[in-house]
């Protein structure tokens, strides 16, 4: 009988950590506009370019930058855009 819980149990997290690989994998964005970014451009502008980003966090920094927008396609694509609190890019 314990074997059969360890069983399912197993499943149930191999299944959860399947769902965090495929996150960590990210999702595919274009790139044909990296050179293109400029300090002042609009958020709007930004995300019309490279979709959704994976992740957007507060920096909650003293300072002219307020919140970063993450991209990332395994296995080596990364892109970070700050944004000020006006919802430009600040660099």
């Amino acid at each position: 009988m314990s074997a059969r819980i360890s069983a399912a149990v197993l499943a149930v997290l191999l299944s959860s950590l399947t769902g965090c690989i495929s996150d960590e994998a990210g999702r595919p964005f274009d790139t044909s506009h990296l050179s293109e970014i400029r300090v002042g451009q609009d958020a709007a502008v930004i995300r019309r370019w490279f979709g959704q980003p994976l992740y957007a966090i507060d920096l909650n920094r003293n300072g002219q930058c307020a919140s970063r927008w993450i991209y990332y396609s395994a296995p080596s694509s990364l892109l970070l855009v700050d944004f000020d609190h006006g919802g430009k890019v600040c660099r």
